[in-house]
């Protein structure tokens, strides 16, 4: 921030914020896909601690798709990062519908298992 934009910060630091958000719009408007890239970037850093590049490359490591079921067709807007709640070690990249199920779970292998074994009875 130059010095003119740190003068007028501390005169009136709301109207500064102000004037921030709208040349950010502004920008927004002009770069949608620029704001697009940086939005997922900056939720993939935030979120998991991963760039965009990073989650890139975990995707084609695995093939290209989930990397449970091995669609390539993320069956949702996005495909996710699939993460160990308790230690926040990422796991991989799944499809919507493993993600959910994964989660309808609460992330337990046992109770996978069980669902898998009852699954396979009839």
């Amino acid at each position: 921030m130059g010095g003119y934009a740190r003068r007028k910060y501390a005169e009136d630091p709301e109207a500064a914020r102000a004037l921030h958000r709208e040349r950010t719009e502004r920008w927004r408007e002009r770069n949608p896909e620029g704001y697009k890239a940086h939005a997922r970037n900056s939720n993939l850093k935030r979120l998991y601690g991963i760039t965009a590049d990073d989650f890139d490359r975990m995707l084609a490591e695995q093939g290209g798709g989930c990397a449970i079921c091995g669609s390539t067709d993320p069956q949702g807007r996005n495909f996710h990062v699939d993460h160990c709640h308790d230690s926040t070690v990422i796991r991989g990249i799944l499809c919507h519908p493993c993600n959910v199920g994964v989660g309808n779970f609460a992330d337990d292998p046992d109770r996978l298992e069980a669902a898998a074994a009852y699954l396979r009875r009839c």
